[in-house]
């Protein structure tokens, strides 16, 4: 895979005033317009460590490597632009990994917390319709899920190189602005829905 525009081509020195949400403010004229952007522009630390979680670590350049794999079998099992898909696992790379390749596919990613009951995560799963669930609890504890469902578990073979190596391009700015929505506060059922955009 080859990385067109350099991470110093993406930002410009020069600061002019703008629109952001409908909000005015001061911001740089060349300046990367998605998320997706953002995982090239890290690049520039490709030799570096870049996540560390116990004794794993992967570099810039192998956690690329990793979302490109992982944007190869999400578009396999038929993730399109503007899907939304359930991330609801405790912290790991493989999330990471995840939220990164949802975002080279124009997908929109749906934060969940994993300290729901199972109960709560029901009404989230009524609420979104994901196409897709990609999850560290077994697919028995969702009640009747309509996406498909994949594991972390499935993802780890994939991260770790071991699964596929086929590649595939990460597509950044695929969409006018990437969205996400994140369910914050404490209950499934009083969480605050925020649907957020990168402009």
């Amino acid at each position: 895979m080859v990385l067109s525009n350099a991470s110093s081509e993406r930002w410009g020195p020069r600061v002019i005033r703008g629109l952001v949400a409908g909000h005015e403010g001061l911001l740089y004229e060349r300046r990367p317009r998605s998320v997706a952007e953002l995982l090239i522009d890290a690049q520039r630390w490709a030799s570096r460590d870049f996540i560390v979680q116990g004794e794993r670590r992967i570099t810039g350049k192998q956690h690329l490597e990793a979302v490109v794999r992982v944007v190869g079998f999400l578009r396999e099992r038929g993730v399109r632009p503007r899907d939304p898909v359930v991330l609801l696992s405790y912290n790991s790379i493989e999330w990471l990994v995840a939220f990164w390749a949802l975002q080279s596919l124009g997908a929109m990613a749906v934060l969940g917390n994993p300290w729901w009951s199972d109960a709560e995560t029901a009404v989230i799963m009524r609420t979104v319709k994901p196409s897709l669930i990609i999850s560290d609890r077994s697919r028995q504890r969702f009640l009747a899920p309509d996406g498909d469902y994949v594991a972390f578990g499935e993802l780890r073979r994939l991260v770790d190189g071991g699964l596929s190596r086929r590649s595939a391009q990460v597509q950044h700015g695929v969409l006018p602005h990437d969205e996400l929505i994140a369910h914050l506060q404490g209950k499934a059922e009083e969480s605050e829905e925020y649907l957020g955009g990168n402009h």
